[in-house]
């Protein structure tokens, strides 16, 4: 099974869906990663990172042959078209999907009979706290405005 990680396209994201650590324990779980070619940078991972923890670097028109694609924000339109257009017929996306200000995302979804998971949506319980994305994005935005905080006190 492939699992695929995009560049995230959307102004002003730096983030990417996986790091190369992550990529290694999938790899020990025998999927095929495959990245586009510097996804990783603006969060300060390296291709080579990738490379080095079993991730395959790909251009972009190669992720359309993955069965998961991992990102951090939606599928969305640009010049170019729909980026869920690209991917493969019943693909799998994990990403957060901001489905109610992007309901026109579901007809391409459909369309292309995929599967998404919206990441934001995950019940913030005990049972499911390790898949829980908005919790832990809370308490790094938190350790963050300490840390922006004491920059500005005397």
């Amino acid at each position: 099974m492939k699992i695929g990680v995009p560049i995230e396209t959307i102004e002003g994201e730096k983030r990417v869906a996986l790091t190369p650590d992550s990529v290694k324990k999938l790899k020990s779980l025998e999927y095929e990663i495959l990245i586009q070619k510097d996804a990783g940078l603006k969060a300060g991972y390296q291709n080579a990172d990738y490379e080095a923890n079993g991730g395959s670097l790909v251009e972009f028109s190669s992720l359309a042959e993955c069965d998961i694609i991992l990102k951090v924000r939606h599928p969305h339109q640009d010049g170019s078209g729909h980026e869920a257009e690209k991917y493969k017929d019943g693909a799998v996306i994990f990403s957060f999907q901001d489905i109610i200000n992007q309901k026109s995302n579901l007809d391409v979804f459909n369309k292309k009979k995929q599967t998404t998971f919206a990441m934001e949506f995950i019940p913030r319980i005990t049972l499911a706290q390790s898949m829980d994305v908005l919790s832990s994005m809370a308490t790094v935005a938190g350790y963050k405005a300490v840390l922006i905080a004491t920059e500005h006190l005397g």
